[in-house]
């Protein structure tokens, strides 16, 4: 990460996944971890935004891909107003929420989570 912040973004090298365990409504499941977000307000202070992602149906509403943006940015309160109009109209959206986040055993606070880019945004928004 420190080479990122000379250069301004997230380069290749700190998109390094690593292995994690998500406990989620006393489920837990397996998954993979990175930072997330080309930008440094993503990942240069102690709260960091992140993607996860799971082999099998996670815990999280059957979402593959997981990401946990930092609330701070401007804006994320009416893309989910979109997202929200936007499956009420019967379109495909990603799912999106706010919720308040633990990360190993530590509560860092409010995150606004949203489902990943996948095959399993079309496929949880096709079923009838």
């Amino acid at each position: 990460a420190k080479k990122s912040l000379s250069i301004g973004f997230l380069s290749a090298a700190s998109k390094q996944w690593v292995s994690c365990k998500v406990i989620y409504q006393n489920k837990k499941s397996s998954c993979k971890i990175r930072l997330r977000g080309d930008l440094p307000k993503h990942w240069e202070g102690i709260k960091r935004s992140y993607r996860l992602k799971f082999k099998e149906q996670s815990p999280f509403w059957g979402w593959k891909k997981v990401d946990l943006i930092l609330p701070e940015d401007k804006g994320l309160e009416s893309e989910l107003a979109a997202y929200q109009l936007s499956k009420k109209l019967g379109m495909i959206a990603p799912g999106a929420r706010f919720s308040s986040i633990a990360l190993n055993g530590i509560r860092t606070g409010t995150y606004f989570v949203k489902q990943g880019d996948s095959g399993s945004l079309f496929e949880l928004n096709t079923k009838t």
